[in-house]
């Protein structure tokens, strides 16, 4: 695996840690006992790497996002389907958001399965993933935007953020 792949995994994987261990309020879901306090305290603060999410209460049934998809995401679909709306198709889109990876209306995302990895695979790619790989309970791979209010109906899925493109300086 080469370096910039493992460190990729390793922010992801830790990304996936903290938020497992919180809640969609951001505060913690499990007690620590005065030993794993006393540890936690010494240890410098780590800020999630994953973007904050947007709770919407209109519901699963209606298409709307509830939570799962970061906010990144959300701003990124609204967007989309704004100019759609407008335009009457997709050809041309430019998100505001110059961040975000996107090839031929296809995002770059990572998700985090909510038990298996494999099963969130497939679940993703009847969406419309393409070029996915999954390590363990992490699915990389093009995304199309306007599946993106689809997401939150999948058990299968934790949570889904933009992965960002980075560079190695030298």
């Amino acid at each position: 695996m080469s370096q910039p792949a493992y460190w990729h995994l390793l922010i992801l994987t830790i990304t996936a840690v903290i938020g497992a261990a919180c809640g969609p309020s951001g505060t913690p879901t499990q007690t620590l006992s005065p030993t794993e306090a006393a540890v936690s305290t010494s240890v410098p603060t780590m800020v999630p790497l994953a973007s904050p999410t947007i709770e919407f209460t209109h519901g699963k049934d209606k298409g709307e996002l509830t939570g799962k998809a970061s906010s990144d995401l959300v701003s990124l679909y609204q967007e989309y389907q704004t100019y759609v709306n407008r335009a009457g198709s997709a050809q041309g889109f430019e998100p505001s958001n110059t961040t975000l990876r996107l090839i031929d209306n296809l995002v770059v995302v990572d998700a985090v399965a909510s038990l298996d990895g494999n099963v969130l695979n497939s679940d993703l790619e009847a969406l419309g993933l393409q070029n996915s790989a999954v390590v363990g309970f992490l699915v990389s791979g093009r995304l199309p935007i306007s599946t993106i209010g689809s997401l939150d109906p999948l058990d299968s899925l934790k949570f889904v953020r933009p992965a960002f493109a980075t560079t190695n300086p030298k």
